[in-house]
């Protein structure tokens, strides 16, 4: 079949100096056709991106070796790099992805990767897996963000009975035009952006939404309450009776060096701009995002930016924590249910403070998981 991707880059995955002759044109033939074959020592996501780059490469040889190791060895690197969780150029996992020969286990995998674009998953809901079919509904933020999708999955004759009840579901759970208040792929920094660079970026926007709420009437709720082991610190208490006596852009200036017990009591603050802004802290750490994400005294706000954040999402505590909130918006928990291992799913169906949206699709994922599970048992 044809495959129309757009021409990777290496500035997305690959660093070697070996990669960076071979985009830039600077490769002689015979070290183009040893990365073609798979010869050159490269890291395997590095591998399978020259593979895909070198598939137009203007020696007919060259092409013809990077088409045959990525119909071979080329998908066996996929799967182990999947399976390792290795990150992989969005041009890699849209090759793949439109192929017709990958085996469906490995397409189930690329179906939920979040580096595979819209349009890819498009083409992958007229797959005639069944099981693809199926992780594509169960990813339903990225049916949020593009209803082509839910549309050629609803025209797949190959979609199960299951799938088709998930998709109704999802129509009901979701109605036309409240998707528009989700927030889906909020931009992170640059990979390569350096931690002075980050700080400065963080500041800047702490300072722009300190300014912002100075322009605007203060918009003060109810202060949080104190949690009991909070109260018994005499040093907390002093803490949080300074803050309350601060305005709206004092907080918000103060979320810049805050320490610990100060962040923990500003992200529990009724005032948005306020609570958001302690997440833009330079100093905050991945323990305090897992705390936070496990408080069901913040807002909803404040756990949407912390579900949509790649780096906190890494961390399968942070990811459960996020699942097991109630206060969690269900368009940001939804996802990460086919992340969670089969003890923690089972854990959920039980748990009386999940939402019973979010309980509902966890029941779905569980049996899906032991339907799949079965065919392996019998062998």
């Amino acid at each position: 079949m044809s495959i129309a991707t757009a021409a990777p880059s290496p500035s997305s995955s690959a660093t070697s100096p070996l990669v960076e002759a071979i985009f830039s044109g600077r490769a002689p033939a015979p070290v183009r056709l040893a990365a073609a074959r798979g010869a050159l020592p490269v890291t395997r996501p590095e591998r399978l991106l020259l593979c895909v780059h070198l598939r137009d490469d203007a020696d007919a040889a060259v092409r013809e070796a990077a088409e045959q190791r990525l119909a071979g060895e080329g998908r066996t690197d996929l799967a182990a790099s999947l399976e390792a969780g290795e990150p992989l150029a969005p041009a890699v996992l849209e090759h793949f992805a439109r192929r017709a020969d990958v085996d469906p286990q490995v397409l189930e995998k690329l179906a939920i990767d979040p580096g595979l674009s819209n349009a890819a998953l498009e083409e992958m809901a007229a797959c005639p897996h069944p099981s693809v079919l199926e992780r594509i509904v169960i990813n339903q933020t990225r049916l949020l963000a593009d209803p082509e999708i839910v549309r050629r999955l609803e025209a797949n004759p190959k979609l199960s009975a299951t799938g088709r009840r998930l998709l109704s579901e999802f129509r009901h759970d979701f109605r036309e035009g409240q998707s528009q208040e989700i927030v889906l792929d909020r931009p992170q920094g640059s990979p390569t952006e350096s931690a002075a660079e980050a700080e400065a970026a963080a500041l800047a926007a702490v300072e722009a939404a300190a300014a912002a709420a100075a322009a605007e009437p203060d918009a003060e709720g109810a202060p949080p309450e104190l949690l009991p082991e909070e109260a018994a610190d005499e040093a907390f208490k002093a803490a949080y009776v300074r803050i309350m006596n601060l305005s709206v852009p004092q907080k918000i200036m103060l979320t810049i060096k805050a320490t610990r017990e100060e962040r923990a009591i500003l992200v529990r603050d009724s005032n948005r701009m306020v609570a958001s802004s302690v997440l833009k802290s330079p100093k905050i750490s991945d323990q305090e995002i897992e705390q936070i994400a496990n408080m069901r005294n913040v807002s909803e706000e404040v756990l949407r930016i912390v579900g949509h954040h790649k780096h906190w999402t890494r961390s399968y505590s942070v990811m459960f924590a996020l699942c097991r909130n109630p206060k969690t918006p269900i368009g940001v928990s939804l996802p990460f249910l086919n992340r969670l291992n089969i003890r923690d799913l089972k854990n959920l169906l039980t748990d009386k403070n999940v939402s019973e949206a979010v309980r509902r699709l966890v029941k779905k994922t569980f049996e899906l998981r032991n339907q799949a599970a079965q065919p392996s048992k019998k062998k």
